[in-house]
Parts: C-alpha cells; structure tokens; sequence
C-alpha cells in the first residue's frame, strides 16, 4: 500500500490556481499527523477547526501569511453590517492575493448513496458564509471552503482501486458543484491494523465567489 494524494483543478484558469502549493503542504501535514500518531489518530478524526488549523500551517508553509478566526464587519441577511468572525485569511507577501475564506466540514461514507448531496450542502454552506463575509465589498476575494472526513467500516478491507473510484466519482460532481479545486488525501497508516477508528481520509473542494 501506499498513501495516495492529488490536486485537480477545475482548468487550467481556475481561479485558485495559487492554492495548489497550499494543498501540496496541506496533505503531507494531515499525512505527517497520521504517521506522528501511529495511524491510531488522524486529522480527518476531527471537525472543522482543527481542519482548519492545519491548512492554515500548510499556507504558512508555502510562503503565505494567515490569520484565523479573527473579528470582521458581515453582511447579514437583514442588509446590517455586524461584526462577526471570518474563519481564514490567506494573502501572499506582496498583498496582491487575499483569500477571505469561510468553511464547512462533513462526513462522507466511501461508497455511500449520498454523496453528492452531503458534497453539495456542505459547500454551499460555506459559499452561504463566505456570501455574508464578503458583503458589498467588490475588492474581496471569497472562497467557501469545504472539508470532507472519508470513513467506512472496515478501512483495512479497502483497496486502493476503491479509493480511486471514489476519487473520481467527486471529480465528476464538478459538473454540479463547479467548484475550483479539489485535493485529497489517503495515508497509508488510515489501512493498517493500528487504526482503531473508522477514519480513511480527507478530501477538500473548494469554489470563489464569482467577481462582482
């Protein structure tokens, strides 16, 4: 066995064309976690937060700054501006790339009939969010970002001919969702007998906002 990993791009234009080096650094973070732990532990165990934390690490890694959770003025649906949180800030070193980032996270069953609907509520939630973040702003550039755990029952009984099928089975919600880009990630230690838990893997997809 061994650990499987990749990026997708919705084109060759895909607005977030600058995140690849990000999700680069994001799954051999959630990999090193995994490894670190002994498979008996792995980040796609948790919720959003910690989610959001290491893909954070991963921007700072690949030479972004970032700043989560901080206080920022949201549109809210009654047309007020009130203060809130945004869940992440990325922008590269000369400012010319800000990101303001809100996201979601969810389970999905490998195999499982829902799927789809899970991928598709999930990040348009976090579109929702990101909709209230940006406001009337026309210089902001908004991403929902959507962060899925992959489970199933037995994960030592999965191949890895199963987890690509899974694999490009969310490729081809793309044609539904139009999301920008999505990563994945699969360590070898989520299949092996020290994993006490249900966990196999992560994907993300993630999807601007178009331009005012």
């Amino acid at each position: 066995m061994s650990s499987i990993n990749g990026i997708a791009l919705s084109s060759k234009k895909s607005p977030l064309t600058h995140w690849v080096v990000v999700c680069e650094e994001w799954r051999a973070l959630v990999d090193r976690y995994s490894r670190v732990l002994g498979g008996e532990e792995h980040i796609f165990n948790f919720t959003e937060r910690p989610h959001l934390g290491v893909f954070s690490a991963a921007a700072w890694r690949a030479g972004f700054i970032a700043i989560e959770e901080f206080r920022y003025e949201k549109h809210s649906d009654d047309g007020k501006y009130r203060y809130g949180r945004c869940d992440l800030w990325l922008a590269t070193d000369n400012l010319r790339r800000q990101d303001y980032i809100e996201a979601k996270q969810k389970k999905i069953h490998l195999g499982g009939k829902n799927a789809e609907a899970f991928a598709t509520r999930t990040l348009e939630s976090a579109l929702s969010a990101v909709k209230l973040t940006r406001g009337d702003r026309t210089d902001v550039n908004s991403v929902g970002l959507a962060f899925f755990n992959i489970w199933c029952r037995n994960p030592q009984t999965v191949t890895s001919e199963q987890i690509l099928d899974f694999i490009d089975e969310m490729k081809g919600y793309r044609k539904t969702l139009e999301y920008d880009l999505m990563s994945w990630t699969f360590p070898d230690e989520a299949r092996e007998k020290s994993n006490p838990t249900k966990a196999l893997g992560a994907v993300i997809l993630a999807k601007r906002l178009p331009s005012r």
